[in-house]
């Protein structure tokens, strides 16, 4: 009897140690399993991340090789000429041309971004196994919805600014001539001209709303 029931504790024992052995190896299956996913999931976010640069700058270049042929036709010989009278001047009609493309391009992005949506959604809703569009997705879409609303913006209230008084600046007074005091003499510019608009409009505000009239209102 006192066989049997050692026999009987033996076998439980290695019946509970081989069940504990089973539960860890289960247990080390389910994490090595939820770290595979984890990795896949963060190696395709990184894919898609890298497909939506790409596709955003080809897109870019292509918009921008269409705006500098543009401008490149509608500018005319004399317009240059007229300009350019030295190596400053030169170059900064390079930066104005510069500039301009790159609103022109951002300005045919904003004008395309709208039917470009609906036929890409259209393309997803007709074939959306398909792997040659696995690349059009919402998160394309939204994406370059945020680059020409903030490309806009810095086109029209910061770059295209900068492009006219660049040209028209001459230097501080009293500096040595160059690019770099043009370049100094234009952000001043810019900067005071963003101060005075700062102000008119809190002083408007001030006129027609005396109760919420407060500065961090307005920035």
């Amino acid at each position: 009897m006192k066989f049997k029931e050692e026999l009987i504790k033996y076998l439980q024992a290695v019946e509970a140690a081989t069940m504990a052995s089973t539960n860890l190896n289960t247990h080390n299956t389910d994490t090595t399993s939820n770290n595979q996913t984890i990795i896949d999931l963060r190696e395709q976010q990184f894919h898609n991340l890298i497909r939506e640069i790409l596709v955003c700058i080809f897109i870019y270049g292509f918009l921008y090789s269409i705006a500098f042929i543009t401008i490149k036709i509608l500018r005319k010989s004399k317009e240059t000429d007229e300009y350019v009278i030295d190596y400053e001047d030169a170059v900064a009609d390079r930066v104005r041309i510069w500039i301009c493309t790159f609103a022109l391009a951002t300005c045919f992005g904003a004008v395309l971004l709208l039917p470009m949506s609906i036929i890409a959604s259209e393309v997803i809703k007709i074939a959306p196994q398909s792997i040659y569009w696995k690349w059009l997705n919402s998160s394309l879409l939204h994406g370059l919805w945020n680059l020409i609303f903030l490309f806009s913006n810095l086109s029209l209230f910061i770059f295209l600014p900068f492009a006219h008084l660049f040209v028209e600046s001459i230097g501080l007074p009293g500096s040595k001539k160059g690019i770099k005091s043009r370049f100094i003499e234009t952000l001043i510019l810019i900067l005071f001209i963003v101060i005075i608009l700062v102000g008119f409009s809190y002083v408007i505000s001030a006129i027609l709303d005396t109760d919420n009239a407060k500065l961090h209102s307005l920035l």
